[in-house]
């Protein structure tokens, strides 16, 4: 590090020498000296950070030039010595501390040119009253005047590339704007960002942000929500290895397809060629595709309007000097180079006030001059600060002029890439924030050849996925033709209570029954008629009434029924598993029957009412499917579908569809046990098995429906969803009761060879007499067991 340093140093000397013989300049009359420090990195193999040995020749041009001009500093020579940082932050605060220790004083801190290293000098500066002024740190950070006091820099902040992207959104009215951005440990382009939602707020620009994404490592999600929320207008900031892998997602996920030009703004300090990649899943020629029309914003390095720097050169005549300059031979230019020379001439300049301004007023600043500056001086300080905001001067970079924050305003380009090249669109002068085109307007290529549009006018036309109105009205119709049928059963039921195929099913407990398919048939109904109105011009109260309807007379509807079922088919196992000799009731009345369905219902009652009453049904929107227009971008054309929601609706269905499947299960339990029963009349096991896979059928079948056919084809999952609920409800009744009927019908027309126990002969129907009266059957009997017909009937109510 000392023989780079003392290299630097023999350079430096050589290069002034040579060019005080060039100009035949003699410096003799520069008497007095004041010293600089300057911190370059230079070697950061270590760091892996930027090089800034390119600067290095411009800088000592820059000084060199002022040391040799009797304009400025009439009486000083600059003289300074440069640190290389290797940048790294540690190691650059160890090169602070140790310039600070040693004699003579300094001045003013010129440097550092990675950002990574500047920061700590920068901000234990103002501890020491002094300024620094970097020539190429570019990091937003630096531009936070609350830790960096006493900071400026020449080279504009990345975050200046806000300014000519808002340039051209206000151009074109771009107002709904779209952002992603890479994170990383030093925030970086973090801060990008959020100075751009700053100075869109600040310049009172009536936007809306659509999204603002970021990522660490792959960017596939944030692609994808950029593509769900129809991003036109989208600002990149990241590292050039992370945005082809933006694009190479957007190509594949098909955001770049169809008649919408997105508009991609990215940064200009990528390379010329940086998507020529081969690290991505993509082809060179599919990220060249996905590249094309870009915008990109870069800073101007060197001026173009042809005017003198305030050195009396022209930007032409800077760069032949510096080809001249013995430095530029050892180091070779960086393409930023000419910050540096502006650099120099900003720190003689503000050198330059500040040393007036006391001479012209000695008794305020206790007749010093600027050899006799101080750490300890604070008021010299404040008046540097003041003169360094205070300049505005022609440099070979442009107008040099600092903000508030210290940072450099000055001019930008706007590029287009165009197939394989970056076409000059416009440039942009920072200090009056306008934007000057190439030829007076706007030079922008775009692929259908008009100016693409952000998306905030998009014409939405609402596509509702209605069901057929016929449909429904033709299935509400089928489902109202079930009630007289249920009601008919019930008549029957009613009227033939005291046969004996009709008693010893329980027609009481088979009131439950027919009144619970009763329900499902209106449930059914409004169902029906929610589906044919619900995208017509009805009070949307109508509308979830009927849903309301359907969601309290379906569940109560089945477990009535099937609580019906189940419970006769209880009592049926519990005098079966008496008569075989375990210790069990022989006999449940119809009321204690009536009691275990009144539980069921129960349940259901509480679980629909804590529904209701805390998460009630509402109409919702689903957006099914968003498709532009192939002839139109601002015209989208929107598929919805209306259905009533509740907030944890899934977790009400769970809750019921539990109930209701353990409902099933005790039904499925006690048909089994009861399935050796020869009794015809009271062995309905095979019946309840029936419909408990005729309801576990329908769930099966509705349910992957609901999820393939109704935002797809809602007419049809309609049909068939209403269908099978109505074919279950029916199928039920007929098993349950038509069989029933027959026998009674087929005994009304029988000879008289029973005695009235529907063909059950004489003697066993004494057997079913003694045991209805407290007669025990053997257990060990190895026949099937006969059950009394007035155990099942005796005790109804």
């Amino acid at each position: 590090m000392k023989f780079d340093k003392l290299i630097i140093l023999i350079h430096s000397s050589l290069g002034i020498l040579l060019i005080m013989a060039t100009l035949g300049e003699v410096t003799a009359f520069k008497h007095k000296k004041l010293y600089l420090s300057g911190f370059i990195p230079i070697n950061t193999s270590i760091s892996g950070g930027y090089s800034a040995v390119g600067m290095l020749a411009a800088l000592d041009l820059g000084f060199a030039e002022i040391n040799n001009s009797s304009q400025i500093l009439s009486d000083y020579k600059l003289e300074i010595t440069w640190n290389d940082t290797h940048c790294l932050a540690g190691y650059s605060t160890s090169l602070f501390m140790r310039e600070i220790a040693k004699k003579p004083t300094k001045i003013m801190l010129v440097g550092d040119g990675c950002s990574m290293s500047t920061q700590p000098i920068a901000e234990a500066c103002p501890y020491y009253n002094l300024i620094m002024i970097s020539y190429i740190a570019a990091s937003p950070v630096l531009s936070d005047k609350s830790r960096y006091k006493t900071f400026f820099r020449m080279a504009m902040p990345d975050s200046s590339y806000n300014g000519p992207r808002i340039a051209v959104m206000r151009l074109f009215n771009w107002s709904r704007i779209a952002t992603i951005h890479q994170t990383e440990n030093s925030n970086y382009f973090s801060l990008m960002t959020q100075d751009l939602l700053v100075r869109l707020k600040l310049n009172k620009i009536n936007h809306s942000i659509v999204a603002v994404e970021s990522f660490q490592d792959d960017p596939k999600l944030q692609v994808e929500n950029l593509k769900r929320k129809d991003a036109r207008i989208i600002i990149v900031n990241m590292y050039s290895s992370k945005a082809r892998l933006v694009f190479c997602w957007a190509y594949k996920l098909g955001f770049l397809n169809g008649s919408v030009e997105r508009v991609w703004f990215i940064p200009g300090f990528y390379s010329i060629n940086w998507w020529n990649k081969t690290d991505t899943t993509c082809t060179t020629q599919e990220l060249k595709s996905a590249i094309n029309h870009i915008l990109l914003t870069d800073t101007i390095n060197l001026r173009t309007d042809g005017k003198r720097a305030i050195s009396g050169v022209t930007t032409s005549e800077y760069v032949e000097n510096l080809q001249r300059w013995p430095l530029s031979n050892i180091y070779e230019p960086s393409p930023y180079h000419p910050y540096g020379y502006d650099t120099a001439w900003a720190v003689a300049l503000a050198l330059n006030s500040t040393l007036n301004i006391m001479k012209a007023n000695p008794q305020k600043y206790h007749n010093k001059s600027l050899e006799d500056f101080s750490y300890t001086d604070s008021d010299m300080l404040d008046l540097m600060i003041k003169e360094m905001f205070a300049l505005h001067f022609e440099g070979v970079t442009g107008t040099v002029k600092f903000t508030e924050t210290g940072d450099r305003t000055g001019t930008l380009t706007v590029l287009q890439r165009i197939n394989d090249t970056r076409n000059f669109v416009g440039i942009y002068d920072g200090i009056h924030d306008k934007l000057n085109y190439v030829g007076g307007s706007p030079n922008f290529l775009w692929k259908n050849g008009k100016v693409p549009t952000d998306g905030s006018h998009v014409i939405n036309i609402i596509i509702p996925m209605e069901v057929n109105f016929n449909a429904a009205i033709v299935v509400a119709t089928i489902s109202f033709l079930g009630i007289p049928f249920s009601l008919t059963i019930l008549g029957i039921n009613n009227k033939y209570r005291h046969v004996r195929s009709i008693k010893v099913s329980s027609p009481t407990v088979n009131i439950f029954i027919c009144i619970g398919a009763a329900l499902m048939y209106i449930a059914n109904i409004a169902y029906s008629i929610f589906q044919g109105i619900k995208y017509q011009s009805v009070n949307p109260s109508i509308i979830v009434l009927f849903c309301e309807i359907w969601k309290w007379f379906l569940p109560i509807g089945f477990t009535l029924s099937m609580g019906a079922i189940a419970s006769k088919s209880f009592r049926i196992y519990v005098i079966y598993a008496s008569i075989q000799g375990k210790p069990r009731r022989r006999k449940i009345s119809d009321k204690s029957l009536m009691k275990l369905i009144g539980i069921f219902l129960l349940i259901d009652i509480i679980i629909l009412s804590l529904w209701s009453i805390i998460d009630p049904l509402r109409m919702t929107t689903n957006v099914v499917e968003t498709k532009v227009s192939t002839t139109n971008p601002d015209i989208t054309y929107v598929k919805q579908i209306y259905y009533c929601s509740s907030s944890y609706l899934t977790y009400w269905m769970l809750v019921l569809g539990t109930k209701e499947s353990i409902l099933l299960l005790f039904g499925m339990i006690v048909a089994y046990g009861t399935r050796n029963v020869t009794y015809k009349e009271l062995n309905d096991a095979r019946l309840v098995i029936t419909i408990v896979y005729n309801f576990a059928v329908t769930v099966v079948i509705t349910g992957p429906l609901r999820f393939a056919l109704d935002a797809i084809i809602p007419t049809a999952y309609f049909v068939i969803d209403s269908c099978i609920i109505w074919i279950s409800i029916t199928v039920m009744l007929s098993i349950i009761f038509l069989p029933k009927f027959c026998r009674m019908h087929h005994h009304k027309v029988k000879d008289g060879t029973t005695d009235g126990t529907n063909g059950t002969n004489k003697s066993q129907s004494k057997d079913f007499e003694s045991a209805s009266h407290g007669a025990i059957i053997n257990p060990r009997q190895k026949k099937a067991p006969l059950i009394h017909l007035d155990e099942c009937t005796s005790v109804q109510t």
